[in-house]
C-alpha cells in the first residue's frame, strides 16, 4: 500500500498561549496523518513553551524547537531545515485549519500545479466567526497578485517549488507576500474554493505591525524588477495600483 505523501507543518510561534492549544488540536486532527510537524517556540515568555512541550510529549508527530528570539525569518529558515516532507505548509500559531483541509490541497498538487490555497474564514479572538475573508473573490491574476495578495493560509506547497524559488527570502516582514511572489513565477497557483482555514482576527496579530507595509512594496517591486515588466507600483490613500512606465521625453534636437 503506497503511503500519502508526507506534509511538514510548520507553525512558528512567540507568545501565543491564548490561541496554541486550538491550532495544535487542528493540525492534529487532520485526515491527511501522515504529517511531521515542527514547532518553533521563538523566544516566549508566557506558557507558550509549556503547552507545546505537553504536546509533543503525547503527539509522536511534534518535533519542538526552543530558542532565545530570533525573528519570524529566521525561525522559518530554521524550520524549514528539519523539514522533511516532499510538501510543507505554514500554520499560524493563532489560527484553526480544517481537518480535511491539508488532504484537499495534497490531491490538488501536480507538476503544473504546485502551490494550493483556500479560502478563509474571519474569526475573533475567542474564535466566533466574524466573516468571510473579502479577498476569497479575488481570484489569481500575474499582476493582481502585485497588489492584493490573495494567496495567503491554507497555502501548501512543494518542497522542489520551494527550492526552486529562493525559500523564504530576505525580507524581515511581508515574507508570506515575497514568497508568493516568488513561487508564481515558477508554477501556475490553484485555489480551493472553500474555507478550510480560520483567521484569527486579534490586536497582536503580525499584519497589524508597521513594518508590513514597507516590505510588502519592497517585495513587489523586486517582483516587478524580476519579472521585467514595464510598470510602477503607487501607494496611496485610495490603495495599491499599477500603472505602466512613462518612458523620459526625447531631448530635443537643437
Amino acid at each position: 500500500m503506497n503511503l500519502p505523501p508526507l506534509v511538514t507543518v510548520i507553525i512558528t510561534t512567540r507568545n501565543a498561549d491564548p490561541y496554541l492549544n486550538d491550532c495544535l488540536q487542528s493540525v492534529a486532527a487532520s485526515t491527511h496523518t501522515n504529517l511531521q510537524i515542527v514547532v518553533i517556540d521563538d523566544g516566549s515568555t508566557d506558557t507558550t513553551s509549556n503547552i507545546i512541550n505537553d504536546w509533543a510529549a503525547r503527539e509522536t508527530r511534534i518535533e519542538a524547537f526552543h530558542h532565545q528570539p530570533l525573528g519570524r525569518r529566521a525561525a522559518l529558515e530554521f524550520a524549514h531545515n528539519h523539514a522533511e516532507g516532499s510538501a510543507q505548509c505554514w500554520i499560524d500559531a493563532d489560527d484553526i485549519v480544517h481537518p480535511r483541509a491539508i488532504a484537499e490541497c495534497v490531491a490538488k498538487l501536480d507538476d503544473t500545479h504546485q502551490l494550493i490555497y483556500t479560502y478563509r474564514r474571519l474569526i475573533g479572538p475567542t474564535g466566533e466567526f466574524l466573516r468571510p475573508d473579502p479577498k476569497n473573490k479575488i481570484g489569481y491574476k500575474p499582476l493582481q497578485i502585485l497588489v492584493d495578495n490573495m494567496i495567503f493560509h491554507l497555502r501548501l506547497f512543494t518542497t522542489e517549488l520551494f527550492a526552486v524559488s529562493g525559500g523564504v527570502g530576505n525580507l524581515e516582514s511581508a515574507i508570506d507576500w515575497d514568497m508568493n511572489l516568488r513561487m508564481t513565477e515558477h508554477t501556475q497557483p490553484k485555489c480551493i474554493p472553500q474555507m478550510l482555514y480560520d483567521y484569527r482576527i486579534h490586536p497582536n496579530r503580525m499584519s497589524n505591525k508597521p513594518e508590513q507595509h514597507p516590505s510588502g512594496r519592497t517585495a513587489v517591486n523586486q517582483a516587478i524588477k524580476r519579472r521585467k515588466l514595464n510598470i510602477e507600483l503607487i501607494t496611496n490613500n485610495t490603495g495599491w495600483h499599477i500603472r505602466k512606465q512613462t518612458p523620459p521625453p526625447k531631448p530635443k534636437l537643437p
